[in-house]
């Protein structure tokens, strides 16, 4: 009778598999992105990228390319070891390595957008100069210490005024080192890919918890994920950490919360005011009676004072709610695409 010799890789725990995939990838984040594109050594180029960095060398672009066809192969092996897959150390290690994947791209020069210096000198226009970024220009500041790397010198902030608000104070904690400044907005992007983690992982065990695990690690651990949140510190994340949190709360069926925390991420980027009419149908579905009108009621009160009291400080009337603020900028937006 033929002995059968057991595969030695499926019999090491499922969570030290996932552990060796997830440190596989820190690695390869660390050695290609961060540490070989490096803050402190290029930080001091203004608006570089990728090409300009190595004089539109092909050897760069296949390298790019190459990586993140390998970081994706290695994503794709974690998610087929992890299907139908439990158990607290598992929840340990897709949390520690979401940590440990952003950690390695802070560090990075963010070559891949150059969105994250007119956030910082916007930021500093409302501290340092007592300047309206949603209506002065960057062009009033050309003495700025961001103002070489940012992108757009002639045009109002194209973001809402939560941001705005959140930007100044970030600008008044990092002060007047540009690197200190640029690592503080990129831990806020991941801390904030962090927190969607968090509550994708929540509303799915409320939802359909034998996905929660899965779920968490196929947001958290995608390559582009930290990639655009510690790496090149997109706002967006703390958009899409309040959709998240307006759907969490929408899940527990406290809907004026779920609206006011919809209408915060609105007040960073406009998109997650399409939830709106999608909680405003479920209150009324749900509730009947004189509980439907305390709901709608709590709804309106607390987004509408929220809106007043940021849009109080920065208002420069209806132009500010304009869709076509973005229309001068290269991105896929509303009012570029309606221009186009």
């Amino acid at each position: 009778m033929a002995l059968t010799t057991p595969n030695r890789l499926t019999a090491v725990p499922p969570a030290v598999r996932l552990a060796g995939i997830g440190a596989l990838m820190a690695a390869l984040f660390y050695l290609v992105f961060g540490g070989r594109y490096s803050l402190f050594v290029q930080g001091p180029l203004a608006q570089q990228s990728l090409a300009t960095i190595n004089q539109n060398s092909l050897d760069s672009a296949l390298w790019y390319i190459a990586t993140f066809a390998v970081l994706f192969g290695l994503y794709a092996l974690g998610y087929h070891w992890l299907k139908r897959q439990v158990g607290a150390r598992l929840w340990l290690v897709i949390g520690g390595g979401a940590l440990l994947l952003n950690i390695v791209l802070l560090p990075m020069l963010p070559f891949d957008a150059a969105d994250i210096y007119d956030y910082i000198i916007r930021g500093r226009m409302t501290t340092f100069y007592g300047l309206n970024p949603m209506h002065d220009t960057p062009s009033q500041v050309p003495d700025d210490i961001a103002y070489p790397y940012a992108a757009w010198h002639d045009i109002g902030s194209s973001y809402g005024p939560l941001w705005e608000t959140v930007a100044s104070g970030l600008a008044r904690l990092a002060g007047d080192n540009l690197v200190t400044n640029v690592l503080v907005f990129k831990t806020v992007a991941a801390l904030a890919e962090l927190l969607t983690a968090l509550l994708i992982g929540l509303t799915l065990r409320r939802i359909a918890p034998e996905r929660a695990l899965l779920g968490v690690y196929l947001f958290a651990w995608n390559p582009i994920v930290p990639f655009f949140a510690a790496g090149n510190g997109h706002n967006d994340f703390l958009m899409i950490a309040l959709m998240l949190l307006s759907v969490y709360y929408l899940m527990q069926r406290w809907y004026s919360g779920a609206a006011l925390a919809a209408v915060c991420g609105a007040l960073v980027k406009f998109i997650p005011v399409l939830l709106l009419p999608f909680i405003v149908i479920v209150a009324w579905r749900e509730l009947r009676g004189a509980a439907r009108l305390r709901s709608l009621a709590a709804m309106f009160i607390l987004s509408g004072l929220t809106v007043v009291v940021f849009y109080g400080r920065y208002g420069i009337g209806l132009d500010t709610l304009a869709l076509d603020r973005r229309g001068h900028m290269f991105t896929g937006t509303v009012g570029t695409l309606i221009r186009q």
